[in-house]
């Protein structure tokens, strides 16, 4: 089973805490509560060998984080922000890019 670092685990439980139905939130929260490892540096696996990530898992995740990334560049482009807010922003949604094609990516893996 895919294992998050802490950031992306935290990244995901915002997206998901936020923008999530109750039922992407039941599933996500289900998942998160028996799948509870974080990786906390490169040099620990990425997987546990226990198998695929479920579909509703990254479905729920990869669709909250889609809303979130949605509502970030509405924003970037809606406000007045400073520098150091739009260079934020930019992290951030490079992150949710990022955390959003490994989800993709793993799921295509999956279904090949």
């Amino acid at each position: 089973m895919l294992i998050f670092t802490v950031g992306e685990r935290q990244l995901i439980n915002r997206a998901i805490n936020s923008y999530g139905n109750d039922s992407q939130r039941a599933i996500w929260k289900s998942w998160g509560n028996s799948h509870p490892r974080v990786r906390r540096g490169p040099a620990e696996p990425w997987d546990d060998g226990t198998g695929p990530i479920p579909t509703e898992v990254a479905d729920a995740a990869r669709s909250a984080l889609n809303q979130m990334f949605i509502a970030m560049m509405n924003r970037a482009t809606s406000a007045k922000l400073s520098e150091d807010e739009i260079a934020d922003i930019s992290n951030d949604l490079s992150e949710i890019r990022s955390v959003g094609e490994f989800l993709s990516e793993q799921t295509a893996t999956t279904v090949s």
